[in-house]
């Protein structure tokens, strides 16, 4: 009897011990099933089976192809704003406007290159006008240089200035001529305007108590040709 009470509890003990060990693969597996989530956080054990088909398809979904993007439109700008006496000639625009789409440049960043474009195009305008005036300057000093140099200058230019002032009371044309800063000085001018200035002399003394044409009355032919005089 002993024997058989101490076999049983030798079955007793081995049965208790037994059952932790399969306790706990049970626990274990019941845990790593309830621990499987998904990676958004969700218990895939909680979804339906619908709901898991569809979960799981998802990253396998077609997506529709996305059309291409349409090109950009050419942007269009307004009137540019320029320096008075200025102008952004049509060629110019031709070649820079699209440049300027092209670039995505709006409006007030197309408006800032135009005017750094017409100062300096105004700058090298106004230089060029200083250089040219510079020299016509010199030019005419040299012209009236040319002129001062005859000994007879005095008697001279006192006889151009009478001509000069016959031919613009008679050419209107001849009067801004002469009264030219540049031309006036001309000495080719000069020596037109003295040669009727001295033939006014001239014929001015031979008809001194003559009844015939007055001098002032005297025509430009008159002047330069006596013999065409009016008999």
């Amino acid at each position: 009897m002993a024997e058989e009470t101490t076999q049983t509890e030798a079955t007793t003990d081995n049965t208790e011990q037994a059952a932790p060990e399969s306790t706990i693969l049970s626990q274990g597996a019941a845990t790593d099933t309830a621990a499987e989530v998904t990676d958004e956080g969700t218990d895939k054990t909680l979804l339906s089976p619908e709901d898991k088909a569809k979960e799981e398809g998802a990253d396998t979904e077609v997506k529709p192809e996305e059309e291409p993007p349409a090109k950009d439109e050419p942007i269009v700008y307004e009137a540019f704003k320029l320096p008075e006496g200025f102008q952004l000639d049509q060629p110019m625009q031709d070649k820079v406007l699209p440049l300027f789409s092209k670039y995505k440049i709006d409006q007030a960043g197309a408006q800032e290159i135009v005017d750094a474009y017409s100062e300096i195009q105004k700058q090298q305008y106004e230089t060029a006008q200083a250089e040219q005036k510079k020299t016509l300057d010199a030019t005419v000093d040299a012209w009236k240089t040319e002129i001062k140099s005859d000994p007879k200058y005095k008697e001279n230019i006192a006889l151009a200035q009478k001509g000069a002032q016959h031919l613009a009371e008679k050419i209107p044309e001849v009067a801004a001529l002469v009264n030219d800063p540049m031309w006036g000085n001309m000495p080719s001018i000069f020596k037109i305007a003295q040669y009727v200035g001295t033939m006014m002399e001239t014929e001015a003394a031979a008809l001194n108590g003559n009844v015939g044409i007055k001098p002032a009355e005297r025509t430009l032919v008159d002047s330069i040709s006596p013999s065409l005089k009016k008999q």
